[in-house]
């Protein structure tokens, strides 16, 4: 989901390292080629990292409502697809004594927003079911008094905000005084919204919850991995402050924040992860050449977004692919709908191929993990971007293919094919978690 706040918030300093200790900076130029570090022969330190297991849930939209409401809403782009399948995080917890809230874990956006209203909600069942926040019910509550106004592609929140106890993560590890908000109107949201986008200096004028981590001591920097992981794929998880080196194999590879969050503040006015694809390719189950899609030289801006189910491209581009599936576009709804036999690997596996740093590093998607299943019918991962939006998102379809390290001491992301084996196994990231991933965090089970 993209976000956007109704005020204009100061850029603040960065304190971040620079790409540029480890590879050539510009986002688009191949770091495969530079030297590496002989592969490690010593384990990675554990320590203090935070662990949450994520829920993938499919959530249908059952409610036809609108974003007409009374939710103050900002200008924003991108869509939510028609039946979204988003990860939660299972242990967030707020006040004293804890109520359990479950929400998407959003990467595009950098609050907490909780209690959104059921009844104007795309499903109203799942939504009910997902935990409320009462403030009354808890001894350290406090009401800031401030209001907000969010929107986002679909529908958006209003309300005040206040602080309390939040805890978090599989050993519940407690944060003083969060600020986050309450929504008192809302339209189509299901669920309550952690966002782990740049926060403090950049997007809020107050420390988020990843940067009350770093301040409280809990882990060295705003840093967090994330293992979403295609169905059938073991147990998803995000990791604040480590990463689990048995969901990856080899090096990671650096993708840079492009713009800069500097440059970001100046043009945009909000700070996000986004990055340049370089390439697109496509291996159908019965051939071994990939076909390219796109051209030597290519490079578009994507934002990175746990919170959107499909991934956003040009129409030219997304027409291309679906020709690949066979796919049909549905006019009315704007969606290419594809044979529900791809999702079981019929004639064995094909793949859908994100590049970046010009080959720098692959991404392969399968297409049982590419493919949406929406009750009956199955879209492809990849839609249309809406006509003349500037957003184009890699969401969850991309998401399920890769290990992902988001970095906002360096600025960059850290990206690997998703392999899991073995028992989990995290390493933590200390204060200069580039070095240690370019280095030292070799990923597999030799």
């Amino acid at each position: 989901m993209v976000c956007g706040v109704l005020t204009l918030l100061l850029p603040g300093l960065s304190l971040a390292a620079s790409l540029a200790d480890l590879v050539r900076p510009d986002g688009v130029v191949p770091t495969s080629g530079q030297e590496r570090p002989p592969r490690p022969t010593s384990t990675p330190r554990p320590g203090n990292y935070i662990k949450a297991a994520l829920r993938k849930e499919q959530v249908q939209i059952t409610n036809k409502v609108t974003s007409t409401s009374n939710v103050t809403t900002a200008n924003s782009i991108s869509a939510l697809g028609p039946a979204p399948a988003l990860p939660f995080a299972y242990s967030v917890n707020l006040g004293n004594p804890g109520q359990i809230i479950e929400v998407v874990v959003d990467t595009a956006s950098y609050e907490l927003y909780v209690n959104p209203d059921c009844a104007r909600a795309a499903n109203p069942t799942f939504c009910a079911s997902a935990g409320r926040y009462d403030a009354a019910d808890s001894g350290s509550s406090q009401n800031l008094t401030t209001r907000f106004g969010v929107s986002f592609g679909t529908g958006g929140y209003s309300g005040t905000y206040f602080s309390d106890v939040l805890t978090l993560g599989d050993d519940y590890w407690p944060v003083t005084s969060q600020q986050f908000g309450v929504a008192t109107a809302s339209a189509y949201v299901w669920a309550g919204m952690m966002g782990l986008g740049y926060g403090e200096g950049y997007n809020t004028p107050y420390p988020t919850l990843l940067d009350r981590l770093v301040d409280d001591g809990y882990i060295s920097q705003r840093v967090f991995s994330v293992g979403l992981g295609g169905e059938g794929s073991g147990n998803s998880d995000i990791i604040f402050g480590g990463v689990d080196y048995h969901k990856f194999e080899g090096w990671m590879e650096p993708v840079e924040i492009w713009p800069s969050p500097a440059e970001q503040m100046e043009q945009f006015g909000q700070v996000g992860y986004w990055v340049n694809l370089t390439s697109l390719g496509h291996t159908r189950p019965d051939q071994q050449a990939t076909d390219q899609l796109t051209p030597t030289g290519f490079t578009q801006m994507m934002l990175l977004d746990t919170g959107s189910t499909f991934s956003y491209m040009d129409s030219d581009l997304v027409a291309a692919l679906a020709q690949q599936f066979d796919a049909a576009l549905d006019d009315e709804q704007g969606v290419y709908y594809v044979s529900c036999s791809y999702l079981h690997g019929t004639g064995g596996d094909g793949y859908v191929h994100f590049g970046f740093n010009q080959g720098g590093v692959v991404i392969d998607v399968k297409y049982e993990d590419f493919i949406i299943d929406l009750g009956g019918r199955c879209a492809l991962g990849v839609q249309p971007a809406d006509v003349g939006a500037a957003t184009w998102v890699l969401g969850d379809t991309f998401i399920r293919g890769a290990y992902i390290v988001f970095d906002q001491y360096y600025d960059a992301v850290w990206l690997a094919n998703y392999r899991p084996c073995g028992e989990e196994a995290v390493a933590d990231l200390g204060e200069d978690p580039g070095e240690q991933l370019w280095t030292e965090i070799y990923g597999g089970c030799e």
